[in-house]
């Protein structure tokens, strides 16, 4: 598709296919191909002003997830409050408010941010519950439970985890179950629950 656009093609439309290339790309582990789409993106996104406005955000989205996937924390975590920022602008958008909310407090916990993370993660649970969405509410969950595990508050963690892993039970999620299954064994580990841990 990139190679058959031209002059005529919006701004607009190709920032935004750049900004999926990005995803799709941080998908599949290129971090390298993710950050240079995701850059394009946005740069794309800038350049058309307030037509642009809706899909910077996404490109910015996406250039967070680059960096992140790449390691940089910091510049992750700068692009993620930008994108929060726009969205709290745009109101009308609360799923992706949500989602913004919930990896900017992941970022926040692998900066050592605990504040930031629990400010984050507790508004984007907030929006999860609102909506009814089960599927982000026990992501929201998974992360609240990575956050009192950094903190060593090994009972909330597994608390966290467990309504994380009901949720996820209900739905059937389970290349998301594996994960937070994981999480709830090593926080069992930590309480010397040793069975419950295998």
């Amino acid at each position: 598709l990139f190679a058959q656009a031209d002059k005529k093609t919006s701004r607009v439309v190709f920032a935004q296919a750049l900004a999926y290339a990005s995803f799709l790309a941080m998908f599949l582990g290129d971090a390298a191909s993710a950050m240079a789409y995701s850059q394009k993106a946005v740069a794309l996104a800038e350049a058309a002003g307030d037509e642009g406005r809706g899909v910077l955000t996404i490109a910015l989205s996406s250039l967070s997830s680059g960096a992140r996937a790449a390691g940089d924390y910091d510049i992750a975590f700068t692009l993620g409050e930008r994108v929060i920022q726009l969205l709290r602008e745009s109101p009308e958008q609360p799923f992706f408010l949500g989602m913004a909310l919930l990896g900017h407090g992941s970022i926040a916990i692998e900066l050592g941010d605990y504040d930031t993370a629990r400010a984050s993660l507790d508004e984007s649970l907030t929006i999860a519950r609102e909506a009814g969405d089960s599927f982000r509410i026990a992501h929201a969950l998974n992360s609240l439970g990575d956050l009192a595990r950094c903190e060593q508050r090994y009972a909330d963690a597994q608390t966290a985890y467990e309504n994380s892993v009901l949720l996820l039970r209900e739905l059937d999620a389970q290349h998301d179950l594996a994960s937070v299954l994981h999480n709830l064994g090593h926080t069992c580990l930590r309480l010397g629950n040793f069975e419950r841990s295998y």
